[in-house]
């Protein structure tokens, strides 16, 4: 069943402020908050544009072609939006400035929904230059009994456009259900809202990827062919690289069609005015390939092009319910401990195509330190289907004798196929790691996590605190010295990490560390944890720590683009 409780970790409030554009009445934004979270579920979705006319011309009606759905229905939600405003040659005319049009008829019976969002963008209607109220709404209905009783077949609906100067966009019915066949099961994170991109369209989500494909689902409104799209550029930490994020611009889809075409639903025949388009839209944006080792990321998108009209109401963000291997996989891999002068045996990394289409790949390759090795392969500019895979060998060699000393590496498999290529290829990564240890017994000291981006928050505010745990990972005990490194960006707020204490092999203490920003400017530290043993006089172990503070009065989108913590 769909928790309809938001989890606070997901549904982040973002701050949304209107920028100076070519309308002059500016809209209020709502931003995209997680309705439903399904852990296990299957999803069937129907959809319809071309109702913008008047009801008396047969606008605001039409017919859903409901398929996919086998099984028990748990949740069957339907969503519409539209805008209230005078256009007579449209024949829209006495409106009140205002899409209130919670009542329709759907399936033959009268439904009564929700209003998810007001006082939206009219999206340039009737005009780039409209100085219009913004009037648009988007509402929600739960239809489950409906779709429960009949399953799959022809749904009618009509009633969208029943007052005056109301134009509806479109509409979707999205529906949950059971098939009873656990090893095709979707967790989904449902999120709806009213976000155009006149006033700056953003959405951020948080998600715990357990390999396989991701995807996001977007229903957009005020598709269409006249306005030239723009590009949309994810962007998901952590990334590839250490502290930065992995971006996957979008300006074609798989389907070979621009973001928002107008023309990827049924069309109903009763467009608004002279256009040909839908004005209706769902997009289907796969994620996978910024994505390196199972764990949580944190991943967002802005979309502001001032040459387009159009506005976000529902996303789905869509994963296998049950862990999958990550594109790389195994993901992440750790050799081990090493003697210097040593060779692992060859580790076989395999990369499979979740992508929706064949990819054509490009030359692996490793980054970081230099004491990992590409032996053999079967990747390298191989044409694999979606599904398919193919191998990828690599040593881990240490040189240096020495103290425990750690190494670290990024496998990546660069590739390309009809969305992602040249000078921008795909590049999903696996993170290597390995240490080179003495033959005789040494100490060792680690921080877990690594390393952490805090959260934007706002200036002179301070973050719930984050626990991390100092463990003694050699052969021998060692004795801490001094913890340090603690600012007023960067406050210790609790340390159970005592100087002079002992710990022995396997053992650990903990310590908290919270975020308080004083600027809009990257803080950064690193903790340090000074340690001696029988082996060593003095060493130190380092935990890196970053975070970015907010100005609400100056911020034009909302939290930075990432909400939530990325520590790893």
């Amino acid at each position: 069943m769909p928790d309809r409780h938001p989890q606070s970790t997901i549904a982040r409030a973002f701050v949304a402020l209107a920028f100076a554009g070519t309308c002059v009445a500016h809209a209020a934004n709502t931003p995209l908050h997680a309705r439903y979270v399904f852990a296990r579920t299957d999803l069937a979705i129907a959809a319809a544009g071309g109702i913008g006319a008047p009801g008396a011309q047969g606008g605001g009606a039409g017919t859903l072609e409901l398929d996919g759905v086998d099984g028990e229905v748990t949740l069957a939600l339907l969503y519409w939006n539209g805008i209230d405003i005078d256009y007579p040659e449209a024949g829209l005319t006495g409106g009140d400035g205002d899409y209130d049009q919670p009542d329709i008829r759907f399936d033959g019976v009268d439904v009564s929904g929700s209003r998810v969002a007001a006082g939206g963008s009219n999206d340039c209607w009737p005009n780039d230059a409209a100085t219009l109220p913004p009037s648009a709404s988007t509402w929600r209905a739960d239809v489950t009994d409906r779709v429960r009783l009949r399953g799959d077949g022809t749904y009618a609906f009509s009633g969208l456009s029943a007052k005056p100067g109301h134009s509806a966009n479109g509409i979707s019915l999205i529906v949950y259900f059971d098939d009873g066949n656990a090893s095709d099961d979707l967790r989904v994170v449902h999120y709806d809202g009213l976000q155009s991109n006149r006033d700056q369209m953003a959405f951020a989500t948080e998600f715990d990827y357990a390999g396989g494909a991701v995807e996001a689902i977007l229903h957009a409104s005020d598709g269409q062919g006249s306005l030239g799209d723009s590009s949309l550029l994810w962007t998901t930490l952590p990334g590839q690289t250490s502290g930065s994020a992995s971006t996957l611009r979008y300006g074609t889809l798989y389907d070979g069609l621009a973001l928002w075409p107008g023309s990827t639903v049924p069309h109903m025949g009763h467009q608004r005015g002279a256009r040909p388009d839908t004005l209706w839209d769902i997009r289907r944006m796969p994620l996978t390939a910024m994505l390196g080792p199972p764990r949580r990321y944190a991943s967002s998108f802005e979309y502001s092009s001032a040459q387009d009209c159009v506005s976000l109401h529902v996303v789905q963000v869509v994963r296998a319910a049950d862990p999958l291997p990550a594109m790389l996989d195994p993901n992440p891999s750790d050799f081990g401990d090493l003697a210097a002068g040593a060779t692992s045996s060859p580790r076989r990394f395999t990369f499979t195509n979740w992508m929706p289409s064949a990819v054509v790949i490009g030359t692996p390759t490793l980054s970081g330190d230099g004491v990992f090795h590409i032996v053999a392969g079967t990747c390298a500019t191989q044409t694999i289907a979606p599904g398919a895979q193919c191998t990828v060998d690599v040593t881990f060699a240490p040189t240096v004798a020495g103290p425990p000393t750690a190494y670290a590496a990024r496998l990546v498999v660069p590739f390309e196929d009809v969305v992602n290529h040249s000078p921008n290829p795909a590049r999903p990564y696996a993170t290597l790691r390995g240490s080179s240890v003495p033959a005789t017994s040494f100490s060792r000291l680690v921080f877990e996590p690594e390393r952490c981006t805090f959260a934007s928050i706002p200036i002179g505010s301070t973050s719930a605190p984050i626990r991390f745990r100092v463990r003694s990972t050699g052969t021998l005990p060692l004795t801490l010295d001094a913890i340090s490194g603690a600012t007023t960006t960067f406050p210790i707020v609790a340390d159970a990490c005592t100087p002079g204490s002992t710990l022995a092999p396997g053992s650990e203490c903990a310590l908290a560390v919270a975020f308080h920003p004083s600027s809009v400017s990257l803080g950064t530290t690193s903790v340090r944890a000074d340690y001696h043993a029988t082996d060593i006089p003095s060493a130190s172990a380092h935990l890196p720590l970053q975070g970015r503070g907010l100005d609400v009065a100056t911020t034009a989108v909302f939290a930075d683009g990432f909400e939530t913590s990325v520590c790893y």
